[in-house]
């Protein structure tokens, strides 16, 4: 109800009657892992409250893309922040909306030497890899048919040939770089000699 006196002392009154559809529902979100170029997994953990039900959602990624899934997936192309948007809908017609302001990290980069070695030698390769967002906490290499978790494993090369080797490299922020290239492996050379029957004197 509306009470309003003018300046002649007089009064009006408006009384409007207001329905109220229902209660407005908790909008709310959790995400995975924050990589750059890697699908981030959002998780909708919105709820309706006495008794609605979530009709509709909307989802906003950036002001680059939009989901009207229940839950999502969306890769973001460059590193830095990003605002997601979450809309709720119920079926009562009531409406909100959270945003969160996430940081996608930068990936490492994986990178190692040599790439050319010889036939049967035992050798530790150097790793070279960077990050410029966190450190690299962990690596997994996979030279040939063997795997190690060591920063610098130790391996021999048995066979002349292409030898394949994967190394991944992972951030604190669980982000990962792949490297996936071939090392030469050259044939040991032969030793040999031959000599002639000689006499004395």
């Amino acid at each position: 109800t509306v009470q309003v006196t003018n300046a002649l002392g007089c009064v009006a009154h408006d009384t409007i009657h207001i329905d109220v559809a229902g209660t407005a529902p908790v909008a709310n979100f959790e995400t995975g892992n924050l990589c750059r170029t890697y699908p981030v997994t959002f998780t909708n953990t919105s709820l309706a409250l006495d008794g609605a039900e979530i009709e509709s959602v909307l989802w906003n990624f950036n002001e680059q893309s939009t989901a009207t899934t229940t839950h999502a997936n969306y890769a973001f192309a460059q590193a830095g922040e990003v605002a997601v948007t979450l809309t709720v809908n119920t079926n009562q017609g009531c409406t909100n909306d959270t945003t969160q302001t996430l940081r996608i990290h930068e990936l490492p980069v994986s990178q190692f030497m040599p790439l050319q070695v010889c036939e049967g030698a035992t050798l530790q390769l150097q790793n070279h890899s960077q990050s410029t967002d966190g450190e690299i906490t962990a690596y997994a290499w996979q030279i040939a048919d063997q795997w190690y978790n060591t920063a610098q494993p130790q391996h021999t090369f048995a066979t002349a040939g292409s030898t394949f080797v994967q190394m991944v490299s992972r951030t604190e922020h669980n982000c990962p770089d792949t490297l996936e290239t071939y090392i030469t492996v050259k044939p040991a050379p032969v030793a040999a000699f031959s000599y002639d029957t000689i006499c004395m004197g």
